[in-house]
């Protein structure tokens, strides 16, 4: 009885051993035809966004997380298997559809689309380019999302551009968001401000150029900064008109460590001038020290002198 036990021990291991050869030998001779088909395309069963945003019954935000962290497991699936990512503007068009506000979606758009271990196609630089946009929209005063989509469109995509798209008008696009973004970030400009109005004086807008560099004027803390905006304001305009400017800023920048040295350049304004409300509301103070803005004082100032 134990001989007929150890018989069928035996009789088991030899027939794993056999079993564990054969597996082997056609594993091997499967791997490389396998491994050469690979993953041809993307598939994917995204319906269209006004049909998703009915799917998601009412659960938008829900539905727009669940796919966002999809998009970026595919997305760094292809990268890691060295191919392209189809259908990737598909899934971000329907997150930004199902919440515009999905800030996310335009702070990785561009990395997403144009990021690869293969040639991006040329076409996902206008996808990229045309959801940045949404989220300037959206964000109007994201200073960090501004200056990122100045990048990609000034810098990083023009040299990779399709047929049908013109680098100068990108590069002219991006120097209109930069000095956007370095509004945005007067007291800390990023690099690229001055050079940008280089590249907007040289496209022919010398004049939103000049406006940019006012308003930089008036908000900028850094001396460095404001000098070298004051060398290229006096470039593009004439001596009087920056001398004019000059006198303008520095006269505020006076009231400014007079009132309220603690506050920003930017704060200062916002609050603007100080005025007596009783007096401006009776009527016993002056017209001109009763403006509620710089803006209005301004105006006034303009119109007295006109007079």
């Amino acid at each position: 009885m134990k001989s007929g036990r150890a018989r069928g021990i035996w009789l088991s291991l030899l027939c794993l051993a056999l079993g564990a050869a054969a597996f082997s030998t056609a594993r091997g001779a499967l791997r490389d035809p396998y491994a050469a088909l690979g993953e041809a395309e993307d598939l994917t069963a995204l319906p269209d966004p006004e049909k998703l945003k009915v799917f998601s019954l009412g659960y938008e935000a829900a539905v727009a997380d669940y796919l966002f962290a999809n998009t970026l497991v595919r997305a760094g699936r292809a990268f890691a298997q060295k191919r392209h990512f189809e259908h990737l503007d598909r899934y971000l068009r329907a997150i930004i559809y199902l919440d515009p506000y999905y800030r996310d979606v335009y702070v990785f758009a561009d990395s997403l689309l144009t990021l690869s271990t293969v040639k991006s196609p040329p076409e996902n630089f206008r996808h990229a380019r045309d959801i940045l946009e949404v989220g300037l929209a959206h964000f109007p005063s994201d200073a960090e999302l501004w200056l990122s989509t100045a990048q990609f469109v000034l810098y990083l995509a023009p040299p990779w551009l399709g047929d049908g798209e013109d680098p100068d008008e990108w590069r002219s696009k991006g120097a209109e968001i930069m000095q956007r973004a370095c509004e945005l970030s007067a007291d800390e400009p990023p690099a690229g401000c001055i050079s940008s109005l280089r590249r907007l004086s040289e496209a022919g807008q010398t004049e939103a150029a000049i406006a940019s560099i006012e308003r930089m004027l008036v908000l900028a803390e850094d001396p460095a900064f404001r000098a070298a905006l004051s060398a290229k304001l006096a470039e593009l305009v004439s001596e009087a008109r920056a001398r004019t400017f000059g006198d303008r800023t520095a006269a505020l920048a006076r009231r400014h460590l007079f009132d309220l040295p603690l506050a920003s350049r930017a704060e200062y304004q916002i609050m603007g001038p100080a005025f007596s409300g009783i007096d401006c509301l009776i009527g016993s103070a002056p017209e001109e020290s009763c403006a509620t803005s710089f803006r209005a004082e301004s105006a006034k100032d303009r119109r007295g002198s006109a007079e």
